[in-house]
């Protein structure tokens, strides 16, 4: 299955498809994609050791990978519960108020037009009333970097960051389909705009994991905003 979307042809697939689906968020992958280096952290590397197949720890045990696949889909219950608890207006008004704050930021309609120099943008997934603020600076522009978000994926052991409580689900796992407007401006300094549209977010609104510059801050903002939320919802 082929169809357009923002002027690029995208692809069904027979792994992911074009939207984010339950059934395939966490497909288990055995391989790490990130290990720890043994002489810089001797106590941890022995600690995580009966996670591992190899001497090398680049080979996950069975038993992590259940574990690790039984905390994801938990994390993506607990996720699509709080985007659910979402108020749509109070999600648009933001959008909005971001807006008319950045009015060099512009809706995008056809990303062959936006395939060069360094942009700031917005991916907005009305879907879940969320958006992704990030950079595109490559030699591809706006057009490579979307595209990048679309046909990649999260690395299965890298889908929870931080808690399983609290960790938002990564922008890459979502698919083509579920990204429904895009917002970009050229900026000769991307870096300083995103910091700034960050802050203008309210964080329950906002996929980043590491958001404005201060992950710290951000993350402690936004597992209380994700705690109170679920309690509403399931209080409700």
């Amino acid at each position: 299955m082929r169809q357009t979307h923002f002027g690029l042809e995208v692809r069904q697939g027979a792994k992911y498809g074009l939207r984010l689906n339950r059934a395939t968020y966490a497909t288990i992958n055995k391989v790490a994609s990130v290990t720890s280096l043994k002489e810089q952290n001797l106590e941890r590397w022995e600690r995580e050791a009966k996670w591992f197949e190899d001497s090398e720890h680049r080979i996950y045990t069975d038993e992590w990978c259940e574990r690790q696949r039984k905390a994801a889909l938990e994390n993506f219950d607990l996720n699509i519960a709080r985007f659910e608890a979402l108020d749509e207006v109070a999600f648009e008004a933001a959008i909005l108020n971001v807006l008319s704050l950045n009015p060099g930021l512009r809706e995008v309609t056809d990303l062959n037009q936006w395939s060069r120099g360094s942009y700031l943008y917005i991916m907005v997934l009305d879907g879940y009333k969320q958006v992704y603020v990030g950079l595109a600076t490559g030699a591809g522009g706006l057009k490579q970097r979307i595209r990048q978000h679309w046909s990649g994926n999260k690395q299965f052991d890298r889908l929870i960051y931080g808690d399983a409580g609290t960790s938002t689900i990564s922008i890459d796992s979502f698919r083509a389909l579920d990204t429904s407007r895009i917002f970009a401006a050229r900026a000769s300094n991307p870096s300083r705009l995103e910091n700034v549209v960050l802050e203008q977010m309210p964080s329950e609104f906002v996929l980043n994991r590491i958001a404005g510059g201060t992950p710290a801050n951000t993350n402690e903002l936004r597992q209380l905003a994700i705690r109170r939320l679920l309690v509403k919802h399931l209080e409700g």
